[in-house]
């Protein structure tokens, strides 16, 4: 299974094939250096959320679309008591696939906070 950031990357790379876009045309929409585009795609720098918020949009996609995995249509996701607690707060009539994206997102959002706790961590 991949992590959440590879799931991110991939979902990025797939929207800017599918679109016609280059990284070039990105970094100009996301008011970043063609450098930085590259450095989030190679995954050798995390991707602020404010990031990838502007990337979606640039895209023309919803930024769940880019937690979740090709591979995870159609698979029923164990939930945890948290999770369904999460779900049903959102709206008892959540989709599972909505519910799994909101899920992996939340792991993003940790992913990215462990980073920068890692990051300020050390000297």
């Amino acid at each position: 299974m991949q992590s959440v950031n590879e799931i991110v990357i991939n979902k990025i790379n797939k929207a800017l094939n599918e679109s016609h876009i280059s990284k070039a045309e990105l970094a100009r929409r996301v008011n970043v250096s063609r450098a930085t585009i590259t450095q989030w795609l190679n995954g050798s720098n995390g991707i602020k959320q404010s990031s990838l918020e502007a990337i979606a949009k640039a895209l023309n996609h919803e930024i769940a679309w880019f937690f979740t995995e090709d591979s995870q249509k159609g698979k029923q996701p164990e939930l945890s008591a948290k999770q369904v607690t999460l779900a049903m707060s959102i709206d008892p009539d959540v989709s599972d696939e909505e519910l799994q994206q909101a899920i992996d997102y939340i792991k993003f959002m940790h992913a990215q906070k462990a980073d920068k706790d890692d990051t300020n961590g050390k000297d």
